[in-house]
């Protein structure tokens, strides 16, 4: 505020006032910058820090630059921490610590860069993070759309809001980046107010920014249908699949997270965990809501793997702390096929991140057998998600291995609507549905199970768990479709999955390796995962704006740069 008044009323000011302005800005910048300096540059995140005190540290120091001799330092600081350091962890665009988190920098994501521009002629935001940001604006949260789901607060994220269409509103412009532009263009043409409704929001106004800036909504040059179907951010760890992401009514969507920053900062315990939407509403989600940082509720249930569509081991979740990791070895972004992997074997055990053992003293948590934590069991856990096309189907696949013989959980959740659960001969149908349509959950394992459900308030739970066993294998095929459409069959003939044309061959026993086969034959589209042959490869055959691509996918360790 005294930065904001000593820059807009500065020749108007008495000499008194500027010096008490000068005082108190000299006052909180040296406390800012000495609490930053060697500290900041060093941490993955410093969440309020990024998110606003940062920007403001940097235009105060510009506003009294030459002015306080503190100014010369603090803007030397800020210019380089910036330059070395954001907007992003990496380049792939995407936010590790969700959706709701993510807007609360959109502020700072702007107006710095866009300030150097005007003192510099430098084009900041020429960083590859803002195209590819531009995209994961559009896929984690389509027009009128719920977001996809991930990180703290991420049940409140219902519909971009004037917040993110302010942005991606920055974004287009400042990027001439026509997907942003065209989002944009497709909100505001059925909710034309949009851009007022966030008038002097603290964390992420921008409307000064579009009273300053004298560049151009790009001309629309594109439509949301013209991207493909899906979106692999694999340095951060998140995806997202769509049947029409061009028509949010009838998107059929999933999304999906295995993220090698783990569970730190406001990241939750959900590594390979999966949610599904029809019209932009959830229904296999994630449940619980956020009642705090610390609190008993968020780590025993909200932030705690059972909370989320992954696995338990032995009824244990996944470490919280940087230490409880996934990430995406492969991955390919097709039109017949899609297909993204995710590996959390390093996922689980005890908590040993200092800083989560302190807050943990400080907030009573105990990180106990008895509360979801124990030593690590998992020797792999492998999750294979293949889309068909743009049918709203998707296959699951996972690969299961012990240390020892444990048990192992398979967890689904609904959070409008009870999922009704039927128990078949060779496996378990479970139902999810939203006012506008239903995900069906077609769920296979190689052990027989324990299938239950167990309601909260707002939410509930299906969990279907084996015996002890070493090694475990769970198929599913989820079909999400409006409620105007009828199920497709599912047919199982033992190890064969008949469905909507496609033929599906896997492993569904507790011996040998693991491997599934897809093949459409009409399509002229297969998929082949076997971890014995072909070096482990994933082979793949797909036809793309009627040409036939042959891809061979083995692991790929990103660079994750931080």
């Amino acid at each position: 505020m005294s930065t904001s008044a000593y820059d807009a009323f500065y020749n108007i000011l008495t000499p008194a006032e500027k010096d008490l302005l000068l005082a108190t800005i000299k006052e909180n910048g040296s406390l800012f910058f000495e609490e930053y300096v060697n500290h900041l540059e060093n941490r993955i995140a410093d969440n309020h820090v990024w998110q606003m005190t940062f920007r403001i540290l940097n235009m105060a120091a510009f506003a009294t630059l030459n002015e306080l001799p503190e100014a010369t330092v603090w803007a030397d600081y800020c210019y380089n921490f910036w330059v070395s350091r954001l907007p992003g962890l990496n380049d792939d665009g995407s936010w590790h610590n969700g959706d709701s988190y993510f807007q609360v920098n959109l502020r700072t994501l702007i107006e710095v860069p866009a300030f150097y521009g005007r003192i510099t002629g430098f084009n900041y935001f020429d960083d590859p993070w803002y195209n590819n940001n531009a995209l994961y604006v559009i896929y984690h949260q389509p027009p009128f759309s719920k977001s996809a789901g991930h990180g703290n607060a991420h049940e409140r994220m219902l519909t971009p809001g004037s917040v993110r269409v302010g942005y991606a509103d920055a974004l287009a412009r400042e990027c001439n980046n026509p997907w942003a532009a065209a989002y944009v263009r497709y909100i505001k043409e059925r909710d034309p107010d949009i851009l007022k409704a966030s008038l002097g929001s603290k964390p992420a106004d921008l409307t000064w920014y579009r009273c300053l800036t004298d560049k151009l909504l790009p001309n629309p040059s594109v439509s949301l249908s013209d991207l493909p179907s899906t979106k692999v951010f694999s340095k951060n760890g998140v995806a997202t699949m769509h049947s029409s992401l061009g028509n949010p009514g009838q998107n059929a969507m999933l999304s999906f997270r295995s993220s090698p920053y783990g569970a730190s900062s406001h990241a939750l315990a959900n590594q390979n965990a999966f949610n599904t939407f029809y019209g932009g509403k959830p229904i296999f989600y994630s449940s619980g809501h956020r009642t705090g940082f610390t609190d008993d509720n968020s780590m025993y249930a909200y932030r705690n793997t059972r909370a989320h569509n992954s696995i338990l081991v032995n009824g244990m979740g996944q470490r919280i702390g940087t230490e409880g990791y996934g990430w995406i070895p492969r991955h390919y972004e097709g039109e017949k096929i899609s297909y993204v992997v995710g590996d959390a074997s390093n996922a689980y055990g005890e908590v040993v991140s200092p800083l989560w053992l302190e807050r943990g003293r400080l907030s009573g948590t105990k990180f106990t057998p008895e509360n979801g934590w124990d030593v690590n069991k998992t020797g792999l856990f492998r999750r294979h998600i293949i889309q068909l096309g743009t049918s709203g189907l998707h296959i699951v696949y996972e690969e299961l291995e012990g240390k020892e013989p444990v048990t192992w959980s398979y967890l689904l959740h609904t959070t409008q609507y009870p999922m009704v659960v039927e128990n078949q001969e060779n496996g378990v149908m479970v139902h999810g549905k939203n006012d506008l349509g239903t995900s069906v959950a077609h769920v296979f394992c190689s052990e027989q199970t324990e299938n239950k459900t167990v309601p909260h308030p707002d939410h509930w739970l299906f969990s279907a768990t084996t015996q002890l066993c070493e090694k475990a294998r769970f198929l599913t095929v989820i079909d999400t479709h409006g409620n105007d459409s009828p199920h497709v069959e599912v047919i199982r003939k033992g190890d064969t999955i008949e469905v909507a044309g496609w033929t599906i061959h896997c492993n569904l026993t507790p011996l040998g390796e693991a491997f599934i086969e897809l093949q459409n034959k009409e399509e002229k589209a297969s998929l082949l995962y076997n971890r014995t042959k072909n070096g482990g490869a994933t082979l793949i055959t797909d036809q793309t704006k009627g040409q036939t691509v042959k891809q061979k996918l083995v692991d790929y360790l990103p660079d994750f740069e931080i």
